[in-house]
């Protein structure tokens, strides 16, 4: 009797092959698969940098243009700071010969000032002396008209014979000037005082007041004239301190 055939018999040959056909077309499409999806990814990698390296750049770039922007402004603000201070420096000088010009422009006009009143004062001085001397020569021809009308009494005052106490002495300004006018002896002169006492007297009264007002008349033209070579040598000296 024949064994009927199992069920658990071993697959034939020409059914495993489909099997493997389906593992290597699987294998096949899963490589296909992951080659796509890499070079994908490789893709997006590309695309996906760019903004990144661009924006990269773009900020190295802004930083860059940040300290140029800065250091230029550091620059200015150091160059204004030096411009100030030079203005400063220019005006401190200018302050500084301003200072110096008005003060010896005040020293000039004080200067000025002073040869001006010194002038004035030796212009003053100088009409004093010539009325001073005009007054001295008035003095000088009215003193003489008096003893021309007194002739005798300054004969007598001259010859020393008016008697005692009544002559010209030798401190007398007109001294001379009688001795020149007395024309008549010592005698004649003598006997005429005696019997003209009273006017000898008179006579030589005046003429002692005459020869005081002369003195003081020369006086006062000698001190004046002293002043004014005391100012002209001020003014000398002022003048010079102008150049």
């Amino acid at each position: 009797m024949s064994t009927p055939a199992s069920s658990t018999s071993p697959v034939s040959p020409s059914r495993r092959q489909p099997s493997t056909t389906w593992l290597y077309v699987g294998a096949t499409g899963t490589l296909l698969v992951m080659a796509v999806c890499l070079t994908a990814w490789a893709v997006g990698s590309r695309y996906t940098s760019a903004p990144i390296s661009i924006a990269t750049a773009r900020t190295s770039g802004s930083s860059q243009e940040s300290r140029l922007a800065v250091e230029q402004l550091r620059l200015a603000a150091s160059q204004d700071l030096q411009r100030q201070a030079q203005m400063l420096e220019q005006q401190r000088v200018a302050a500084e010969q301003e200072a110096i010009r008005q003060a010896k422009e005040a020293k000039r006009r004080a200067t000025l000032a002073r040869i001006e009143g010194l002038e004035s004062e030796l212009s003053l001085l100088r009409r004093d002396i010539t009325a001073t001397e005009n007054q001295q020569e008035d003095h000088q021809t009215r003193v003489n008209d008096y003893m021309m009308d007194h002739k005798m009494a300054i004969a007598a005052l001259a010859a020393g014979v008016a008697g005692a106490g009544v002559a010209f002495d030798g401190s007398n300004e007109f001294s001379e000037d009688a001795k020149g006018l007395g024309g008549a002896t010592a005698v004649i002169a003598g006997l005429w005082a005696l019997a003209n006492y009273e006017e000898v007297i008179e006579v030589a009264d005046r003429m002692a007041k005459a020869s005081a007002m002369q003195t003081d008349y020369k006086d006062r033209i000698d001190r004046m004239g002293q002043r004014v070579a005391t100012l002209n040598s001020q003014i000398t000296q002022e003048k010079r301190s102008l150049d």
